[in-house]
C-alpha cells in the first residue's frame, strides 16, 4: 500500500516538473516518461504502466517534437517563405527562446515569446535578405513563422499535460 503512494508521488512530482518544463521548451515530456520507465525498474512487482500505453505515449511525444520543430517553417512555408526562410525560422525559434529566457524576465513567456520573435525575425531576414522579397512580403513570412512557433508551443503543452494525465492516471489505478 506504501509502494503505490509513493509511486503515485513520484508519477505526481515528475509530471509536475515535466509541464513546467514544456511550458520552458524543454524535454519535460521525455522526462515525464523517463520518470515512468524509472517506476518500472524500481518497482518491477508492481507493473503500474502497460507496455503498450508507453509505447503510445513515446510515439506522440515524437510526434509532439516534429510538430516542435517543423512549426515555424510551415508557417513561414505558407505565409509565401522559402525553403530558406522555413530553415531560418526553425534556427529562429531555437535561438530566439534562449535568449528570450533570459533577455525578458517573465518565467515562460519569455522563452515562448522569444521563441516566436526569433522564428518570425530570421524567417523576415532571410526572405528579405537571400530571397530578395520586399518588406511586405518579408513581414508576412515573419508573421506565419511567429503565429506557427506559437502553436507549436501550445501542442507541445497540450502533450505535455495528456501524457502526464495518462502517466498520473496509470500510477493511481495500476
Amino acid at each position: 500500500m506504501l509502494d503505490n503512494l509513493v509511486i503515485i508521488l513520484l508519477m505526481l512530482a515528475a509530471v509536475g516538473v515535466g509541464v513546467v518544463l514544456a511550458f520552458l521548451t524543454l524535454p519535460g515530456v521525455w522526462l515525464m516518461l523517463a520518470a515512468a520507465v524509472a517506476i518500472e525498474i524500481l518497482f518491477p512487482t508492481h507493473k503500474v504502466f502497460h507496455p503498450a500505453t508507453l509505447i503510445t505515449l513515446v510515439v506522440i511525444a515524437v510526434l509532439g517534437e516534429v510538430i516542435e520543430v517543423l512549426a515555424s517553417a510551415v508557417g513561414a512555408g505558407k505565409a509565401g517563405g522559402s525553403k530558406k526562410s522555413a530553415a531560418f525560422s526553425v534556427v529562429g525559434a531555437m535561438l530566439g527562446a534562449v535568449l528570450g529566457t533570459f533577455l525578458i524576465p517573465v518565467p515562460v513567456l519569455g522563452t515562448v515569446a522569444g521563441a516566436s520573435i526569433g522564428a518570425g525575425v530570421l524567417a523576415m531576414l532571410s526572405t528579405r535578405i537571400i530571397d530578395r522579397k520586399d518588406w511586405d512580403q518579408s513581414m508576412e513570412v515573419a508573421k506565419g513563422a511567429a503565429v506557427g512557433r506559437l502553436a507549436a508551443t501550445f501542442v507541445k503543452i497540450s502533450i505535455a499535460m495528456l501524457v502526464g494525465g495518462v502517466l498520473v492516471w496509470s500510477a493511481a489505478y495500476p
